[in-house]
């Protein structure tokens, strides 16, 4: 089997023959040089010519002649033009006039792999080829067949990280086809951003020489044929060959696999009736809220709110009727704080809110009696109405409490102590908690003078 070798000098000759080296090999390959185009009509004829690599820029090779000759030939032996001309323009041309292909030069390295791809199709194999030939391309169809087997994405690249192949694992990942990605940059698989975030950990360092020593998997965004990302962890290595080095990178889709992550961490650290963060993530935001504010010098405020009567809607209604109510009550709360703020239910009908970045106390009187308000109104559940109403015991830091152990306790009896001077109402945090020094404020008392007192406490502790 021979490739025809149009317009070429020996040393343009000896380039070519370097790089298909790996092929002459596999498949026992030979060459046939022609000098112009008048003389490969003569050198189609041979029964064992398969394939013309001719010069565009050899004085005897017209690029439409050439076409004409290898169409018109019972054999219809691909074309593919190989020569120093760098014009993109010129390529493009050339291919439009029914060449099969275009390898600039300084990618020679391409060429091997678009000759590669067609003796796969074996529509250029000969029937009578060496046992050694035979097994060979055997063993390259069986490798060819396992790459395809793979869900993970294989691609291979040249050295200008142009594409040279791509399995069908890569198809159904990327959303392309092979025959219309070939040739194309790499970027098109991974975009800039991507692969410049790559390069001090892929690219520049990947191990050379063997397939089995890959790269660090490294996590990149990837981008499908749509043009929709992904996230992607990906695999590389550089491997040396005869006549130059190709780029293998092995991509899994990882899109599927963060989805379940995220999903578990969420289930982790939300309380599955509400959707609220529950206490493992309330404790996190907790303290990081305390840091925040003594690291900023600001206020932040705890609450804790319990239910008032809550045990009677289960008893009464039901705990598919209680469940139902909690849903509502967590929406409400939610509903009258900010984005900032945290609402967390901490179990049972024990629900908590953090408030952060204050620049004063004044708002969080009211904000608590907004919160007793939307919890008074009744709720309708599919088992009927049912009525709570809300005991809160707030805490504010750094002025009664600096640490979450702190907080938490403080603002417990707080609560407890609201509870005890009549439910339905909130109750700031005091050192003494006793009837005689603690201030008790029923919902509707947001703004009287007994507020006015404990806010005026709280300004002169914190020097407002």
């Amino acid at each position: 089997m021979k490739i025809v070798l149009l317009g070429y000098c020996a040393a343009e000759v000896d380039s070519i023959q370097q790089v298909l080296a790996p092929l002459t090999r596999q498949y026992g390959l030979g060459y046939r040089t022609v000098p112009d185009v008048g003389a490969l009509p003569a050198a189609l004829d041979c029964d064992d010519s398969c394939f013309v690599i001719a010069n565009d820029w050899h004085g005897g090779v017209n690029v439409e002649q050439v076409i004409e000759c290898c169409r018109q030939h019972d054999s219809r032996p691909p074309i593919v033009f190989a020569s120093g001309n760098l014009r993109e323009e010129m390529a493009s041309q050339v291919i439009d006039s029914g060449a099969d292909g275009y390898v600039f030069w300084d990618r020679l390295f391409q060429l091997r792999w678009f000759i590669h791809k067609h003796l796969q199709k074996r529509r250029w194999l000969p029937t009578q080829l060496t046992e050694s030939a035979k097994a060979s391309a055997r063993i390259n169809d069986r490798l060819s067949t396992l790459l395809d087997l793979s869900s993970d994405a294989i691609v291979a690249t040249d050295p200008d990280f142009r594409i040279i192949f791509f399995n069908k694992g890569a198809e159904r990942i990327f959303g392309h086809s092979a025959d219309e990605i070939l040739g194309h940059a790499f970027s098109t698989l991974l975009p800039a951003f991507s692969l410049k975030a790559f390069a001090n950990t892929g690219f520049t360092q990947a191990p050379r020489s063997t397939a089995s020593e890959l790269a660090e998997r490294t996590e990149v965004d990837a981008r499908r044929k749509d043009g929709t990302l992904f996230p992607a962890e990906v695999s590389i290595a550089v491997l040396e060959e005869d006549g130059g080095a190709i780029c293998l990178a092995i991509l899994r889709d990882i899109a599927e696999k963060k989805r379940v992550a995220e999903h578990i961490v969420y289930l982790a650290t939300h309380d599955s009736l509400t959707g609220l963060p529950n206490r493992n993530l309330f404790l996190d935001r907790l303290a990081h809220a305390i840091e925040v504010a003594d690291r900023n010098e600001k206020l932040m405020a705890l609450m804790f709110i319990d239910l008032d009567g809550f045990k009677q809607v289960n008893d009464l209604l039901g705990h598919a009727a209680g469940d139902e109510l909690l849903q509502v009550v967590g929406g409400r709360l939610r509903g009258q704080l900010r984005a900032a703020d945290t609402v967390a239910r901490l179990g049972g009908d024990e629900f908590a809110v953090i408030l952060e970045h204050l620049e004063h106390v004044d708002p969080i009187s009211q904000i608590a009696a907004d919160l007793i308000r939307v919890l008074d109104e009744p709720i309708v559940t599919a088992q009927g109405p049912a009525i709570v109403s809300a005991s809160i015991g707030i805490v504010i830091c750094p002025l009664e409490a600096k640490t979450t152990h702190e907080m938490m306790i403080d603002a417990d009896r707080a609560m407890y102590a609201a509870k005890a001077a009549g439910k339905g109402r909130f109750l700031f945090y005091s050192a003494e908690m006793s009837p005689a020094a603690t201030l008790a404020l029923p919902a509707n008392e947001a703004a009287t003078g007994a507020d006015s007192y404990r806010r005026d406490e709280i300004r002169h502790e914190y020097a407002l």
